[in-house]
């Protein structure tokens, strides 16, 4: 932690996990600093280093390589069964991961301080409720900001109400349709029935001129027949 702000909630949080172990004791900070703290409990002493990570789920060779000040000045400590070298990383999330630096390897630690066992996935300690609430909200505040500041409409990232205001579209989109729909039916009967009644006013007059022709027809064929018959009557 040599550059960059002093990481003043990120050691407030690794000192509540480190006072359920035993006593803290602070180092003077300054050029050549080892360790952050120690931690005193009985039969073992803890010297412990801080170190911020941006990726909390680095592999221990990836650890190696971004922390290899820190463990290398931690390695300066006595190697014995009594002091324990311990190197937290934290995440800007504040989750934090534990490990103890040997001589020739690495190993990871649960937050009390005990080896894990082998094959275990250890999810980290996450942060407390009220920095996550306020880190959320922070990150809600950041998107409605740059959504504003490109031109796109925003609710500040409530998702339940872009949701509901959803539904009432879709719900509004729905009735709309229905009464298109009944709309259309509507028109679609009133059009039938006037081609109906077209059809039958374009018969009528055809049926009914057709019935005069046939009575004129008719009045035409009596006068002649008569005339045939009377001519045939023999004397």
């Amino acid at each position: 932690m040599t550059r960059g702000r002093y990481p003043e909630k990120a050691i407030a949080r690794a000192v509540e996990i480190a006072k359920k172990r035993g006593l803290v004791r602070f180092y003077e900070r300054g050029p050549g600093t080892l360790a952050t703290f120690s931690i005193l409990h009985p039969g073992r002493l803890d010297e412990v280093r801080i170190k911020r990570l941006r990726r909390i789920r680095c592999t221990l060779q990836g650890l190696m390589r971004d922390a290899a000040d820190e463990i290398a000045g931690l390695r300066l400590f006595p190697s014995c069964p009594q002091i324990s070298r311990e190197l937290w990383t934290i995440s800007p999330e504040y989750f934090l991961r534990f490990f103890r630096i040997l001589d020739d390897c690495i190993i990871e630690l649960g937050d009390a301080g005990d080896p894990l066992p082998a094959g275990s996935v250890l999810q980290g300690i996450g942060p407390p409720a009220p920095v996550r609430y306020l880190r959320h909200r922070q990150n809600r505040k950041a998107a409605a900001a740059k959504a504003g500041s490109r031109g796109c409409p925003t609710d500040g990232g409530s998702g339940g109400v872009e949701k509901s205001s959803l539904s009432s579209t879709m719900s509004d989109r729905l009735s709309n349709l229905e009464e298109e729909k009944s709309s259309l039916s509507s028109t679609m009967s009133d059009r039938s029935s006037d081609l109906e009644e077209k059809r039958r006013s374009s018969l009528n007059p055809t049926t009914s001129d057709r019935l005069s022709n046939l009575e004129e027809e008719k009045g035409s064929l009596n006068p002649s027949t008569v005339n045939s018959t009377s001519g045939s009557t023999p004397a």
